[in-house]
């Protein structure tokens, strides 16, 4: 089995100054998407999905396309939820990235302050993995 993992494109962290939790593209993240479908439009694939996420959802819209396929939306394919922050002037949003950044790498697996952990990431998503490869008959080898 192979698997291709899109990023999504440029989301638009911030409306009228203010932070924004689940944002929309911004031009040139729809323009990262349509390169995307572009490129991959010969490609063969047996199935595509995309996060629930808007961001996700919008830069995988034009690949669907491209693949003359439906959107199928996974749940469990969301990413680490940050903070709320959603509604909150920007420049929180920046000390707040600023900050997590100058962390050692070892306090990453702890998540943003007020956001989502890695084991608590892994285990909201570990049940929809494991049920994706399972219907495939694939299962997971090393249990923690």
């Amino acid at each position: 089995m192979e698997i291709l993992l899109i990023r999504h494109g440029e989301p638009q962290w911030r409306r009228d100054g203010l932070a924004v939790s689940n944002p929309v593209l911004t031009e040139r993240g729809h323009e990262q998407a349509r390169l995307v479908a572009r490129v991959i439009a010969a490609e063969h694939f047996d199935e595509g999905f995309c996060s629930p996420l808007v961001r996700a959802r919008q830069t995988a819209a034009p690949v669907f396309e491209a693949l003359g396929r439906p959107e199928q939306v996974a749940d469990w394919l969301e990413e680490m939820r940050d903070p709320d922050y959603d509604g909150q002037p920007g420049h929180l949003l920046d000390q707040l990235y600023t900050s997590g950044r100058q962390r050692p790498s070892r306090d990453h697996w702890h998540g943003l302050p007020g956001g989502e952990s890695m084991s608590d990431f892994v285990t909201r998503i570990r049940p929809g993995a494991d049920a994706y490869l399972a219907e495939r008959g694939i299962r997971r080898v090393h249990e923690d």
